[in-house]
């Protein structure tokens, strides 16, 4: 219950929210207004949603029936593909109720359903696509270790190779009001990772729980670097975190001793919802509500700015806009033929160092290996692994510099001859070329990073974990077939289930195929143990061959592959945003002029847009 104090605070935000939704129904903005309905409905519902987040194949669905207690898959379906297709939402309740939402003709179909009909609605194998329009499903039961101020949220993997996965989850992203990020112990965060973060934040959400799963798949070195290395990957983006939660999804699920670390994530929980519980709500209701007023507030003040231009002044504007895209459509085969050229040109030259990287790498085997005596070959069998990702990460490290080096340098040269739309301070558009002190600011910085997963940190720490996390599209097609090499490199090396296995390398750079192979194989695969020390002395060069050559194998085809794309996702990117800037420009001046407002009108363009920031500073700040 809420004391004397919070409880003005609810009254005073949701006026204020609501004062807001009517200036938005006096311009006829409905959407927007639904869209204030909901925020206000979700305030007033006084539950804290926490949504848990992360790439396909983390554990979500997992954690979801740990945290409720579940001993089953029943509401919170688990499979060996990618499973959630669409959001489901867990509340405390007396009753089990199962309630699906689908969308029919614009409107919200509403329906029960029973819990064990609940696979059939929200994994990928039964209602593929989501052909059945599922919007979500709200599920309902007395959890026994769900707090019941909480709506707990799965949701589908970013990543996966399901389109409509992201596109529900970015558009439920701004409904959470605080969010359980899950990475691996076994893959440093990537550029899919940090772009989800990147919409958490865009989302004005402050509380992210960071908890990092399968802990048991790794050593406790690993775990270690893995929390070090990913650290430092957000400070490079603004995000730092005081606590990393270490968990074991699975062994929390299945109910073994410790709980699988969950324990500590629990607590800090419910400490959030006992201290910040009323801040987070009213932090979320406002953020959201201010971001769907804010399009029409820009656009009542750029409407007012034109406006206060003479005819002659918008004529000058449109006139030097119109021969900036004359310009812009002269120059566009030669600049997106010369980024290209030179985008791939770095490429290419990073594949010939691949090459060299390779051959250093087989050469610097061989010759330890020789010079191992068959005394320790079976130490150098079982450290064999770490010792080829150590290797390779400290060999390709500089090649990657250069490469980020060069690739930076053809965005920012993109940047140069591209227009900027320049919106006046005190009235008025153009377009002009940015000059090399604002693309050194960054006006579009950080695309190149991004691209490459989050800069130099997330492709050269534990480089071949992290191909493992882009292998995960290819690892089920026909010509990637971890489950013939990954058990048969077991096998060569005579692994038992207690050594190597577990080595990130092995178990992971083929993706969740790889994982049930690695899994699985040692019991299925003949243990070489009564091969003589000279045998398998001479067996490891070949062996240590074969296995660098699958790891830059996948650099190749995966890594290189996308950073080609990438070359021409970033030119479309920026055509298309300065496209659309320039065309919705050109069509509000003509508007403008063609339409030129009155002195009345004027002044109640004024009047509105004066009422807008009156309200959106009107909501006094949290108490804490």
């Amino acid at each position: 219950m809420y004391d004397l104090t919070d409880q003005m605070q609810r009254i005073e935000t949701i006026t204020w929210a609501k004062k807001i939704r009517e200036l938005l129904a006096k311009e006829g903005q409905q959407s927007a207004v639904d869209a204030v309905n909901d925020a206000i409905t979700q305030f007033e519902a006084d539950k804290v949603t926490i949504a848990v987040l992360g790439k396909a194949k983390r554990g979500k669905s997992t954690l979801i029936n740990a945290l409720l207690g579940r001993t089953d898959d029943v509401v919170a379906p688990i499979d060996v593909l990618p499973a959630s297709s669409t959001i489901s939402r867990f509340f405390s309740g007396p009753q089990e109720v199962a309630t699906v939402h689908i969308a029919k003709e614009g409107k919200d179909d509403a329906k029960s359903i029973p819990f064990a009909s609940i696979r059939e609605y929200v994994t990928e194998e039964c209602n593929p696509e989501n052909r059945k329009g599922v919007t979500f499903v709200d599920i309902s039961a007395p959890f026994s270790t769900l707090d019941p101020n909480v709506v707990l949220v799965d949701t589908p993997g970013a990543g996966s190779m399901h389109e409509h996965h992201d596109a529900l989850l970015h558009a439920f992203i701004p409904s959470a009001d605080a969010v359980i990020f899950l990475v691996t112990a076994q893959m440093p965060i990537d550029q899919l990772e940090l772009e989800l973060l990147g919409k958490i934040r865009a989302a004005d959400i402050k509380k992210i729980f960071f908890v990092v799963n399968q802990i048991d798949a790794t050593t406790p070195q690993d775990l270690s670097d893995a929390i070090e290395h990913n650290a430092k990957v957000l400070a490079s983006v603004g995000i730092h975190t005081s606590i990393t939660h270490k968990i074991s999804a699975r062994a929390a699920f299945e109910g073994k001793p410790g709980n699988g670390g969950l324990d500590s994530l629990v607590t800090e929980i419910r400490e959030f919802l006992s201290v910040n519980r009323l801040t987070a709500q009213v932090d979320r209701l406002r953020s959201r509500v201010e971001n769907i007023a804010l399009p029409l507030l820009t656009q009542l003040d750029i409407k007012l700015r034109e406006g206060l231009c003479s005819s002659t002044e918008l004529d000058a504007q449109i006139s030097q806009i119109s021969e900036s895209r004359k310009e812009m459509e002269r120059q566009r085969v030669i600049v997106d033929r010369e980024f290209l050229l030179e985008w791939n040109s770095a490429i290419d030259y990073f594949e010939q160092q691949l090459g060299k990287i390779q051959r250093q790498t087989q050469d610097h085997f061989e010759q330890k290996i020789a010079a191992t005596s068959k005394f320790n070959i079976d130490t150098m069998k079982a450290q064999l692994p770490g010792l080829i990702r150590s290797d390779i990460d400290a060999r390709i490290r500089p090649p990657i510099e250069e490469l980020e080096q060069r690739l930076d340098a053809c965005a920012q040269q993109l940047q140069r001859s591209l227009p900027y739309l320049d919106i006046h301070s005190g009235g008025g558009v153009s377009l002009r070329k940015l000059t090399d002190e604002e693309i050194k600011k960054g006006l579009l910085k950080g695309a190149v990073g991004l691209i490459l997963g989050g800069g130099l940190p997330v492709m050269t720490a534990s480089i071949t974990a992290h191909l493992a996390a882009l292998a995960v599209g290819v690892a089920v097609s026909a010509t990637w077939n971890p489950l013939t090499w990954i058990p048969a490199i077991i096998g060569s090396l005579g692994i038992t289930g207690g050594s190597a296995v577990a080595t990130p390398v092995l178990a992971f750079i083929g993706g969740p195929v790889a994982m049930a192979a690695a899994a699985v194989g040692v019991a299925m695969v003949p243990i070489a143990w009564n091969k003589s020390r000279a045998k398998l002395k001479a067996d490891l060069p070949s062996v240590a061959r074969d296995f660098i050559a699958e790891v830059f194998d996948v650099i190749r085809t995966v890594k290189v592959r996308e950073l080609r794309k990438a070359g021409e996702l970033l030119l479309r990117e920026y055509r298309l945003k300065t496209e659309k800037q320039i065309t919705e420009t050109e069509a509000t001046l003509e508007t403008i002029r063609t339409q030129r407002p009155t002195e009345t009108q004027l002044a109640l363009l004024a009047q509105k847009r004066e009422a807008f920031q009156e309200v959106m500073k009107a909501l006094p700040p949290a108490r804490t």
